[in-house]
């Protein structure tokens, strides 16, 4: 599991870029909890876009849906506002408006 120490590298690394527009690929179980890591921490005036995604089956697997929500999250990338955000279930959503349903596992707004 993704531990506050991963995220805190994968914000360092998030700062230090050069790329104003960013796209991370997630496992699903955390994939909320790192983007609002991030966007707690990341610093406002630096104008970056953040998008996280992730598949609910691994990309080798034939139904994965992977592709889909990388696809999304690249289409989405350079027409978002500064913040960070979440690429799941075809829809792009803040991170601080999203949630995991529980029976299912969609995200949802």
């Amino acid at each position: 599991d993704i531990t506050d120490q991963h995220r805190s590298h994968l914000h360092s690394a998030v700062e230090q870029s050069d790329s104003a527009r960013i796209v991370i690929t997630h496992g699903t179980d955390t994939l909320i909890q790192t983007a609002q890591y991030l966007a707690d921490k990341l610093d406002k005036k630096g104008g970056k876009v953040v998008v996280l995604t992730g598949s609910f089956l691994p990309e080798k697997f034939k139904d994965s849906d992977a592709d889909f929500n990388l696809g999304v999250a690249l289409g989405s990338v350079s027409l978002l506002s500064p913040g960070v955000y979440i690429a799941m279930n075809g829809q792009v959503l803040d991170c601080h408006h999203v949630e995991r349903e529980e029976g299912t596992g969609t995200f949802v707004k």
